[in-house]
Formats: C-alpha cells, sequence, structure tokens
C-alpha cells in the first residue's frame, strides 16, 4: 500500500482518510496519521495473493464504524512472545478481554495456524507422492514393459 501511494517519498507522517467516500458510517471518522509500514501481509493462506491493509488501534474506531467492520466476523489478534505458549496464553487472554471488553475465544499457537492454513496443500502433496510413486514401483497395464505374468529366474536359464 505504502509502495502504491507513496511511490517516491516515505508515507511516515502522511495523513489518509478511511473510507469516507465508500461508506456514509464512516463520513466522521478522522483522517490519519501514518505512524508505521509493515511488510506485506497475507490473512487467508501464505500462498493468497496480498491485500491492502489498515491497522487502526481499536479504542480510535468509533462505536459506528467498529460494529459495521466487525459485523459477521471475527477480530483476531497476533501476539509475538517469547517463552511456552501454554503458560502465557492465559495471562494473554486476560490482558486482551480486559483491553478490548470482548470475549476471547480459539486461541492457538501461530504453528498451529499455518498448519491449518496449509493442510489442504499438504495433503494433495501426500496423495501426489503416494501415486507418483504407485506408477514408478509398481507394474500398472499402462506401463509398456509391464506383463500380467512374472517369469522367475528358473525360468530364464531354461530358456536360454
Amino acid at each position: 500500500m505504502a509502495r502504491r501511494y507513496w511511490p517516491d517519498r516515505s508515507p511516515l507522517g502522511e495523513r489518509i482518510a478511511i473510507g469516507r467516500s465508500v461508506m456514509p458510517e464512516f463520513a466522521d471518522e478522522p483522517e490519519r496519521q501514518v505512524i508505521g509500514v509493515v511488510a506485506d501481509f497475507r490473512d487467508d493462506d501464505p500462498g493468497s495473493r496480498v491485500h491492502e491493509q489498515i491497522y487502526v488501534p481499536q479504542g480510535h474506531v468509533s462505536d459506528r464504524a467498529n460494529a459495521l467492520l466487525l459485523e459477521g466476523r471475527r477480530m483476531s489478534w497476533a501476539i509475538r512472545a517469547r517463552g511456552r505458549a501454554g503458560v502465557l496464553s492465559a495471562a494473554i487472554q486476560e490482558e486482551l478481554r480486559s483491553a478490548s471488553g470482548l470475549p476471547v475465544t480459539d486461541v492457538s499457537t501461530m504453528g498451529a495456524v499455518v498448519s491449518r492454513l496449509t493442510s489442504r496443500k499438504r495433503f494433495n502433496m501426500l496423495l501426489m507422492t503416494v501415486f507418483g510413486a504407485r506408477s514408478c514401483c509398481w507394474p500398472s497395464p499402462a506401463c509398456p514393459d509391464w506383463s500380467p505374468t512374472r517369469s522367475s529366474s528358473a525360468d530364464v536359464k531354461s530358456a536360454s
């Protein structure tokens, strides 16, 4: 997004209006100042297309805009921490509850999230590997050298 809207300069300190011309619910939203730029982010699948994203602190969004943005959707939080996830999970959930006032559900490690997002591709690769190995290692009517009967080494010796 930074490369698209500010191709020749740094976006830091620039101001941007979010959604004003798109929906009347955003007409009263103030301009936001760009205070940082993050790397490309894919929220569905590591192989998905990158979409432009804007991060606004939850407390800086009006209740009307929040209700519209979250209607029928879940809010997701990604937290980087040092230590064991199981030990930190309860404390992090409590902090999120107190900061947002919202219930916290479906807590997962990033490893579990990535595993879930890539599981279909991994399964497809496993199937391709199994079928590829089958075609290379086992005779098949589709192979030109395939014969329904096998001769033993004794048969080969007696024929010569």
